[in-house]
């Protein structure tokens, strides 16, 4: 358990939640975890999110200690591997790399425990971190294993010199075999969801259609852009939720499925040293198979790139 303390200086008033990156939170919703977990002290005393900040307040913040948790048993494919890079095919339900409000077993832990060397990544957390998925979303992520090839890619995903296709299945029907979503998006009124907000960053999502009935369709979409949940924003803009999402999805659903039906299915790129084009696919997982099944949409019914 660590603690950090320190004297509020400001006589500005405003909600503590506000300074969540001043605290050394990557979101507002890891220091709102913190807070309901009544490890916020004001002056001695456990406040809620809504405490504004007074000149001279005495702040407390405890974090619990972390517990690394084991990934025995866990199955990541291996879809490419060089001296450079590994390319893993992310199961759902594990998160890339470790936060202060997740506990779970991450992909870095995986790699580092079967004796992988990484990149230093952004932090002690994100050591080959290049790009990320939610953890409900499944498919193609890919670490770096020198910081040479990390700055590379890094710099090849800024000037979009990679392409990356997604498997969706959404509720509802689409008017369009394809079309292209173009618009921006920023954090939203709600702290831990992202919208369509004028002046936000531009985000650009293709989108062609697979297959489809009269209650689903199955999406191949190509990001041109990389924002925080983009692909499922984009699509519930269009009144055409991903199945699953829990954030941004229908709150009844026809079918019951465990996560948001999101895979990355495909990327290509260049190797980060040789610069040898690069094409990787990634098979979908046992619980979309059993989703397409449930929703009576196949991926054979076409080729989708």
């Amino acid at each position: 358990m660590r603690e950090v303390s320190f004297t509020y200086l400001q006589n500005d008033e405003n909600r503590v939640d506000k300074y969540f990156d001043l605290f050394g939170f990557d979101s507002r919703s890891e220091f709102q975890s913190i807070i309901k977990d009544g490890n916020f002290f004001v002056n001695g005393k456990k406040e809620k999110q809504n405490y504004k900040f007074r000149e001279n307040d005495i702040v407390k913040i405890i974090f619990p200690e972390e517990i690394k948790q084991s990934t025995e048993g866990i199955d990541v494919p291996i879809l490419f591997e060089n001296e450079n890079i590994i390319v893993l095919n992310k199961p759902p339900f594990i998160a890339v790399h470790g936060a202060k409000s997740y506990s779970g077993p991450t992909l870095v832990d995986w790699l580092l425990d079967r004796g992988y060397k990484l990149s230093d990544g952004e932090d002690d957390t994100r050591p080959g971190v290049v790009h990320r998925l939610d953890a409900d979303t499944s498919g193609i992520i890919i670490f770096a294993k020198k910081n040479e090839s990390h700055s590379i890619l890094k710099k090849d995903f800024q000037e979009k010199n990679v392409s990356k296709h997604y498997f969706a299945i959404s509720n509802g029907v689409s008017k369009s075999d394809e079309f292209t979503i173009d618009k921006p998006i920023a954090r939203s009124k709600n702290p831990v969801k992202m919208g369509i907000v004028k002046g936000g960053r531009r985000a650009v999502s293709i989108v062609k259609k697979l297959d489809g009935n009269d209650f689903f369709t199955l999406f191949d979409v190509k990001i041109i852009t990389g924002r925080t949940h983009q692909i499922r924003v984009h699509l519930a803009s269009e009144n055409l939720p991903i199945l699953g999402d829990k954030v941004y999805g229908m709150k009844r659903e026809r079918i019951n499925v465990s996560r948001q039906m999101l895979h990355a299915h495909s990327i290509e790129f260049f190797e980060p040293l040789t610069r040898e084009k690069i094409k990787i696919e990634a098979p979908i997982f046992d619980d979309m198979k059993e989703a397409l099944k449930k929703a009576d949409l196949s991926i054979d019914k076409t080729t989708y790139i």
